[in-house]
């Protein structure tokens, strides 16, 4: 009865350990889940700044130019765009699957002067590279950024 005993008691705590980890990935990675209402995922960016303006660059690769939308407001850069999820006309067997499709919405406080007139914004080979001008005086107006 004992080793039942071990052998109960360790599956028992393997099932909540895998149960733990399946949890905190669900909610943590902003991949879609069961969980979630809607798909969403956050790709990765990189801000820094240079003597002149301030770097915003994306790694947004698959995502169409067209699916994107750039706002900047009162110091706030709005990047809001849509990874299309793969589909084949032929029945596929999927044996794994890493990459986050669907809707994604970034925003990153730019804290010091800016000139949002002067922000421009490139996509290239799977990048979106934002450049925001400094400025004397911090930017009051919301403004919509073309994307070339």
């Amino acid at each position: 009865m004992a080793g039942y005993e071990k052998d109960f008691v360790r599956n028992f705590l393997g099932m909540h350990r895998q149960m733990e980890r399946f949890l905190s990935d669900a909610f943590r990675s902003g991949h879609p889940s069961a969980f979630s209402s809607e798909a969403s995922w956050c790709p990765p960016v990189d801000v820094f700044e240079t003597e002149d303006a301030y770097v915003v660059k994306m790694e947004l690769a698959g995502v169409d130019r067209d699916n994107l939308s750039v706002t900047f407001d009162h110091g706030q850069l709005t990047v809001v765009g849509c990874r299309h999820e793969f589909c084949s006309e032929a029945k596929v067997t999927c044996h794994q699957m890493e990459i986050p499709y669907g809707q994604f919405k970034r925003t990153i406080f730019i804290s010091r002067n800016t000139d949002a007139d002067g922000i421009t914004a490139q996509y290239v080979t799977g990048f979106l590279e934002i450049h925001i001008p400094r400025a004397d005086r911090h930017s009051q107006e919301k403004v919509r950024i073309e994307v070339e």
